[in-house]
């Protein structure tokens, strides 16, 4: 029997705007250059993208790009979608209405569906708004959500196994316990997660496909395919797709297909001595051709040191940078407060030392702290009162600028 195969495409996060115009022009080249090489594998039976299409609210350049590239994915084979945490309510309902010659299912609720002889479990983002939506409180969303979750397993994996596919596959846009960002840190604490013991609930062998997390990896028995191009400088690791192999034995075999995609460096340089010095080490593991951001403080006085270290990141330091993003931060060359008047802890020390800083004679110094002290003992009453005689001329030995 002929291999089968099911292709899982990771986040997107379509935003389209000015000030992202060529990273989202490349996002767009690289789906394109992902979907050529998904056909080039084999005989494709579905083709399942778990959420995160867009980054916010879709805009009309976004949903032309989606539309056209749904309906090329759907003339090879069925395409199920997921709502993803950043899929913003009913944006992508409108793709269940593409004409191409297989359908495009967009789930957003929990299901299963069989098309094409396969069935895939589909499972939504879980927010915890929609929970207190339906009914909980802000205190026992996460108890409750827990709980939730599992039921919603429960009910998935019952249902695909009794669904018709001879290929079956769960889809989803979610947080398993464990999962490490790109950073390397885990998600903790910001949203609900499931655990890997619960997706063990599905029957062996059944490849669990995900999204949500940008960097590509396995948890338990989850893939995530991971972000299908950088959208974020502290996205370094390698970019792919996911491609599951299903043999005669209809057992998944799971395979990572590159997806080229410019490598991102952050670099923080210290400026000395008129330059910017950059760790030799780091410039050495950045490749011509990446996309590098480069952030240093300079004296916010001296514009034409920045100038200077400016050209020589451009033409010294990172010639043949595909991209380079310079961020200078200005730093104020003197002190904003005078020293005394910083170190005073008092009001009236502060005002003493501002009138010392500021060379008065030592008549209005006292006059000035005669007035302060009036001031800090009398209670609003008596502040108007005072004011109020000044204005009708009864002001006495002193209260005439008081």
């Amino acid at each position: 029997m002929t291999s089968a195969h099911v292709v899982h495409f990771g986040d997107l996060h379509l935003r389209w705007s000015e000030a992202r115009r060529t990273e989202q022009r490349e996002a767009r080249d690289l789906v394109r250059q992902a979907i050529d090489d998904a056909l080039a594998i084999g005989r494709i039976s579905a083709w399942i993208w778990p959420g995160d299409l867009n980054d916010g609210p879709m805009t009309i350049a976004d949903r032309n790009f989606l539309a056209e590239t749904l309906c090329r994915m759907a003339e090879y084979a069925p395409v199920f979608i997921a709502y993803g945490n950043h899929d913003r309510p009913h944006d992508l309902d409108v793709f269940r209405l593409l004409r191409a010659l297989h359908l495009v299912v967009v789930a957003d609720k929990p299901g299963v569906y069989t098309l094409n002889g396969v069935s895939v479990a589909l499972l939504p983002y879980p927010s915890k708004s929609a929970l207190v939506a339906a009914g909980g409180t802000r205190e026992d969303t996460a108890a409750s959500g827990a709980h939730a979750l599992e039921a919603i397993v429960d009910g998935l994996a019952r249902q695909l196994e009794d669904a018709p596919g001879s290929i079956k596959i769960v889809a989803g846009h979610l947080n398993v316990a464990g999962s490490l960002a790109s950073t390397g840190q885990p998600q903790i604490g910001r949203e609900l997660e499931i655990s890997p013991a619960l997706l063990e609930r599905f029957a062996a062998g059944v490849p669990i496909a995900l999204n949500h997390i940008h960097a590509a990896q396995t948890v338990g028995r989850a893939t995530y395919a991971g972000s299908m191009s950088r959208l974020s400088w502290g996205e370094t690791e390698p970019k792919r797709f996911v491609v599951y192999r299903y043999g005669s034995d209809r057992e998944a075999e799971v395979i990572s297909v590159p997806i080229k995609t410019p490598p991102m460096y952050h670099v923080e340089a210290v400026v000395g001595h008129g330059v910017a010095q950059v760790d030799p080490e780091v410039r050495r593991d950045i490749n011509p051709g990446a996309d590098v951001r480069v952030r240093f403080d300079y004296p916010a006085n001296d514009r034409e040191l920045l100038k200077t270290i400016t050209h020589q990141l451009k033409t010294i330091e990172f010639p043949d940078a595909r991209t380079l993003k310079i961020e200078p931060h200005a730093v104020p060359a003197g002190d904003i407060r005078a020293p005394g008047v910083a170190a005073a802890e008092t009001l009236e020390d502060k005002v003493a030392a501002w009138l010392h800083e500021t060379s008065e004679d030592a008549e209005t110094r006292g006059r000035v702290s005669a007035k302060l002290l009036k001031l800090q003992q009398l209670d609003e009453a008596g502040v108007l009162a005072s004011v109020r005689q000044a204005l009708d001329g009864d002001t006495g030995d002193e209260r005439g600028t008081a």
